[in-house]
């Protein structure tokens, strides 16, 4: 055999902050033929985590730009022959944004299914600038990761966050056969909620109104 037959499956989840890769790795966690899902817990020593998972097949990892240039040095020539790239990427800049600002301000990064939503969600102080600065980040995080790509040739499968809401079993369908397993059992979406809510709007309002534009509509999920 050589060597990128006998090689794990790596799979990566490439992404920003609130694009939706959290919810998108419960739900192939539920199918429970995906192996790991999930994202590199030991931020200070990736290298130390992989090495602890080279046994575990198929290895799908949700990580951001800055960490793959920690991981890809990490692979092994087979495994990054074989490796596959899912690209998950959100239109909308601005609700993205503001979803990571009131994450990072309140420490509520996830809303579940079926849990009360915790009172701090929603105590977060409006703050235009610090909202536009993270939209900003977010926009050149999306650019590092499309150049990224192109230096290495690698055409990843492209996925937007609004298509994820509008369809989520169906999506989730869609990477499980591009990452080669199999995808006709059953789905679990009922795990996280979306953030979005009534502040959010009120937020994007405010946000337009500094801008003198018209706020554009929440997009349809």
């Amino acid at each position: 055999m050589n060597d990128r037959s006998m090689a794990r499956r790596v799979r990566f989840i490439c992404m920003t902050n609130r694009s939706g890769s959290s919810w998108l790795c419960h739900m192939l966690n539920s199918t429970g033929v995906a192996g790991f899902v999930g994202e590199i817990r030991q931020k200070g020593q990736p290298a130390k985590e992989w090495r602890e998972k080279r046994d575990v097949d198929p290895y799908c990892v949700k990580l951001n730009w800055h960490m793959m240039q920690r991981v890809w040095p990490l692979m092994t020539p087979g495994e990054a022959a074989g490796a596959r790239y899912v690209f998950l990427i959100r239109r909308d800049k601005w609700r993205q944004a503001i979803s990571q600002y009131r994450a990072r301000a309140s420490g509520v990064w996830h809303l579940w299914a079926g849990k009360p939503i915790p009172a701090r969600h929603n105590q977060v102080p409006f703050d235009a600038g610090a909202i536009r600065s993270i939209r900003n980040n977010l926009i050149a995080q999306d650019q590092q990761w499309g150049a990224w790509f192109r230096k290495r040739g690698i055409r990843p499968l492209k996925l937007y966050y609004e298509d994820l809401c509008r369809a989520p079993v169906a999506t989730t369908r869609l990477v499980l056969q591009y990452f080669g397993l199999p995808s006709g059992g059953p789905i679990n979406m009922y795990t996280l909620l979306v953030s979005r809510d009534e502040l959010t709007e009120e937020w994007m309002r405010l946000l337009k109104e500094e801008a003198h534009e018209p706020s554009p509509a929440a997009p349809a999920v």
